[in-house]
């Protein structure tokens, strides 16, 4: 079946021959998708991942050219500790493979005057920066973000256009037209962002739930490309750097 539609990856599983449930095939290794993928194996699932670029990534995809490297995204991550939950899940300590730096400020952006203005986790910082510039949107600010953060109007993760692209209107994890397949990304729930898409990755970790009982094999996570990409294995040891 060829799986497409939106911005989220597919994931399938089947039946093992007392009804258990063992093979996990996810397509696409963004946030998302390798998401899963640990999460599922962790579980004891056999799982599958297939990736048709030549490098793992997805968002993050990493572009080397003539000798230069470009970041591909993410802009922001934020809340580190729903990483941390992967890892937690395998038995393993995030810290053990990468280490997350916190930026301050998160970002900075320039208006036609080349003014700065900085995005802060300080929130007074935040609002003395709008006083400086427009006084009358500081009451506007702290009310956006003290109440719906404009749900209402389908911007609560980020800017989206009618409502009908939000909230419990967008394409649900679990899949209403095929048996045994989820949805995991940007394009479902909850919403997109980073946090947004590791989470649809936990919540399809629920929805599917344990494998076969005792006498599985031993749980692995192997990687399928139409390009030459090493496969990785849930037992592996962690990669330096």
């Amino acid at each position: 079946a060829t799986w497409t539609g939106f911005a989220a990856a597919p994931v399938g599983r089947w039946e093992g021959e007392e009804g258990t449930l063992s093979r996990i095939i996810v397509i696409g290794s963004g946030f998302g998708g390798l998401s899963a993928a640990a999460r599922l194996a962790a579980r004891g699932h056999q799982v599958e991942l297939f990736e048709k670029r030549d490098k793992l990534g997805g968002r993050a995809y990493v572009y080397d050219i003539d000798g230069y490297r470009f970041d591909g995204g993410p802009t922001v991550i934020t809340a580190p500790r729903i990483f941390d939950e992967i890892w937690q899940a395998a038995g393993r300590r995030r810290q053990d493979y990468f280490r997350l730096v916190a930026c301050d400020p998160f970002y900075r952006i320039f208006d036609p005057n080349h003014q700065p203005f900085d995005f802060k986790a300080d929130h007074d910082m935040m609002l003395r920066q709008i006083a400086r510039r427009s006084p009358g949107d500081v009451e506007g600010c702290s009310n956006f973000i003290a109440g719906t953060l404009n749900s209402y109007l389908g911007s609560a993760f980020s800017i989206q256009p009618t409502l009908t692209q939000s909230a419990w209107f967008r394409p649900h994890t679990r899949s209403e037209d095929v048996d045994n397949r989820y949805f995991v990304g940007a394009g479902t729930h909850p919403g997109a962002g980073v946090p947004g898409v590791v989470s649809s990755a936990k919540i399809v970790d629920n929805l599917i739930g344990d494998p076969a009982a005792a006498g599985a094999p031993a749980p692995t996570v192997r990687v399928a490309s139409t390009r030459t990409v090493p496969c990785a294995r849930a037992d592996s040891a962690p990669a330096g750097g």
